[in-house]
């Protein structure tokens, strides 16, 4: 089965920003036309049928991109969420609702310079330089698409049932990660094995021309000293860091795996008010690869149910397995 569709919702209700001078700075309000488009697909065959096989297999795949068409009045965008200072999750006219942006990182811009594209850092620090004038995109929170594959194999009376899920794309912020840079217990903090380093691909400012533009010449101070060492890490210190506390969403999970079992007939053939027992065990969430950052289960959120659980995670507690069983008597 197929699904294509092209839906436009209107009326989202969200705490709107208001003026201060009005005496008020939100108000609760309808706003807004949001565009979905996608796809859902869901494919069922039987690739095994015999007397005692049976094997059933199922794959569904849904993609979905959503744009903001227009919010209210003449406004643009929206924040979802954000921290004091940080990537901030925004409804953007003409993007995503659950947009990243951050402020931008200064690099050189003309495209005549040698140093085009090149990090600008601080003199004394070495550390990137940033405008707080200016934002960037730096992706979506909505996954690219999701797939999903279920199998049922039948021998006789045993089953064995198990399913993947899969999802690709995606970013969320995630606080266990600034925890692991401020403390250094992150992979990345061991770079060059913590001895002084040059910021790579960065240039300083070396003064301006005679028509006031500035001038550039490649990168020679070295980040070296313990504070400037340990602050790169430390989005206190380098402001830069903190899209590194954004993660890919991307995993693949074992769902769930099942087997049951049918009892035989004959043991209750004697007992006419019986016709089967199956006993059946069950678990859930046994195993997840998370390629792109190996941290935290992208599930998880805590920031809450709304748009604002697209935000991510701040020192949720991991994701546990669960494990059941069950009898099932038919009279």
């Amino acid at each position: 089965m197929t699904l294509l569709y092209n839906k436009i919702t209107k009326n989202q209700i969200i705490s709107a920003t208001l003026a201060p001078e009005s005496g008020h700075t939100s108000a609760v309000r309808n706003i807004g036309k949001i565009q979905n488009k996608g796809i859902e697909l869901s494919v069922g065959i039987v690739p095994v049928r015999t007397k005692d096989w049976e094997w059933h297999l199922g794959y569904t795949f849904s993609k979905n991109n959503n744009k903001v068409k227009s919010l209210w009045d003449d406004v643009k965008e929206y924040q979802i969420y954000g921290l004091t200072k940080g990537p901030q999750l925004k409804a953007k006219v003409g993007e995503s609702l659950t947009t990243w942006v951050d402020y931008k990182i200064n690099k050189v811009e003309d495209k005549s310079s040698p140093y085009y594209g090149m990090t600008i850092v601080n003199q004394n620090t070495g550390l990137p330089t940033y405008d707080e004038s200016n934002y960037t995109t730096l992706g979506k929170a909505e996954e690219d698409y999701t797939m999903g594959l279920n199998n049922t194999i039948r021998y006789k009376r045993l089953s064995l049932g198990f399913n993947f899920d899969f999802r690709h794309g995606g970013l969320m912020y995630s606080a266990t990660k600034s925890t692991l840079y401020f403390t250094g217990n992150a992979e990345e903090t061991m770079y060059n094995l913590r001895d002084p380093w040059i910021y790579p691909n960065s240039v300083i400012q070396v003064g301006k021309d005679g028509a006031g533009n500035p001038v550039y010449a490649e990168n020679d101070r070295p980040i070296n000293s313990f504070y400037n060492v340990h602050g790169l890490y430390n989005n206190s210190n380098n402001y830069s860091v903190y899209r590194d506390f954004l993660i890919d969403k991307t995993y693949v999970k074992l769902r769930e795996l099942n087997i049951s079992y049918t009892l035989p007939d004959k043991w209750f053939e004697n007992v006419r008010w019986l016709s089967s027992i199956n006993v059946s065990l069950v678990g859930r969430n046994l195993l997840m690869w998370t390629p792109k950052q190996g941290l935290v289960d992208p599930d998880n959120t805590n920031y809450g149910n709304d748009l604002t659980s697209q935000y991510g995670e701040y020192f949720s507690a991991p994701s546990t397995r669960t494990f059941g069983g069950s009898v099932k008597i038919v009279f």
